[in-house]
């Protein structure tokens, strides 16, 4: 749980701009880190968040290049597509 809201925690932290943290290479230098204290849940669950940031208008950063989709989070039907993928994604992952 922690992973997934820990882009967002960094920022606040560091008191960093709001998706200033959101670039997908920070996360990959962290790889080490995980791989060594075998902690793959937390970071698994910090991608996830930058993917579901990068399907909003906003977008985050990977390696520099600005990636954006067309959801807007202040629309309700658009705050509905990654419960409904991350409900495909369970279902598929418990069967």
């Amino acid at each position: 749980m922690l992973g997934a809201v820990f882009p967002d925690v960094l920022e606040k932290t560091v008191f960093a701009p709001h998706r200033s943290m959101h670039e997908f290479a920070l996360y990959f230098a962290f790889l080490p880190v995980v791989a060594m204290t075998d902690m793959w849940g937390f970071w698994i669950a910090a991608i996830d968040h930058l993917v579901v940031d990068a399907m909003t208008l906003h977008g985050v950063t990977f390696f520099g290049k600005r990636i954006r989709w067309y959801l807007n989070t202040d629309r309700f039907m658009d705050n509905l597509v990654p419960v409904i993928m991350h409900m495909a994604l369970l279902a598929f992952l418990t069967k």
